[in-house]
């Protein structure tokens, strides 16, 4: 039987994997309303077979398991890295860029790409279980758009950058009327400190850092803690279900 998990948390048709599922699977879901990754399930669809029947094609519509959000400010290498790590740990990236030169699709394979201004982006559709990423290096950009993202009050809020880098920065909100103890959200330099020199051994760190917040974890080495190594909370940061 293959089962097909078609729709996001607001039933909006997306692309899914073909699910191989034993004999009695089906079964064991409904009775549970759970589904193969432990998502809620709001229906179970059945076609090509008599209603309510469950063998044939089915159909899984998903319901409270919305991914959380890495808004990307910047389409370059480093955005790349980002992305791919991001998706793989369970976030669903967005890559933000004015420039039309770098905010092409075609370089970023399997992320959403958009044109414009991410700090628009952000405010007109950002949530408060997303994070928010700046790695543009271009204070004209990296400023409004850590303003909306503080804002919009978002799980996280990262820039990528030195720390003379971000001294400027901070300087450049406090003057644009941002309050100290709100800059204070901002992780900048961004990172955990795993000596990362390229985009990709940045973005591992980037991440790393994200989920250490998203759980309340210090992001040292294990053998150096004590107590249970898995964390109590979920590591997407504020994740929302449906209302």
């Amino acid at each position: 039987m293959l089962v097909h998990a078609v729709t996001d948390h607001e039933g909006i048709l997306i692309a899914g994997p073909r699910i191989e599922l034993p004999a009695g699977a089906i079964d064991d879901m409904m009775s549970a309303d759970r589904g193969p990754a432990g998502v809620e399930l709001s229906s179970l669809v059945v076609g090509d077979a008599v209603e309510g029947s469950l063998h044939g094609r089915v159909m899984l519509h998903r319901f409270g398991s919305r991914r959380s959000r890495a808004i990307l400010a910047g389409a370059n290498d480093y955005a790349a890295a980002v992305s791919s790590v991001a998706l793989l740990i369970g976030f669903e990236p967005v890559i933000c860029d004015h420039r039309p030169a770098f905010a092409r699709p075609e370089l970023f394979p399997d992320v959403e790409v958009r044109g414009g201004s991410a700090a628009e982006f952000i405010r007109g559709h950002a949530r408060r279980d997303d994070i928010v990423i700046v790695l543009t290096h271009d204070a004209a950009i990296d400023v409004p758009v850590l303003m909306a993202a503080l804002d919009a009050d978002v799980a996280y809020i990262g820039a990528l950058g030195s720390r003379r880098t971000h001294d400027d920065r901070c300087r450049r909100l406090i003057e644009a009327g941002v309050g100290r103890i709100p800059l204070d959200r901002i992780h900048s330099p961004i990172g955990l400190d795993i000596g990362a020199r390229t985009p990709e051994q940045s973005a591992v760190s980037i991440m790393a850092e994200v989920l250490a917040s998203s759980t309340g974890r210090s992001g040292v080495a294990l053998t150096h803690t004590s107590g249970s190594i898995r964390p109590a909370a979920c590591v997407r940061p504020r994740v929302a279900t449906r209302d």
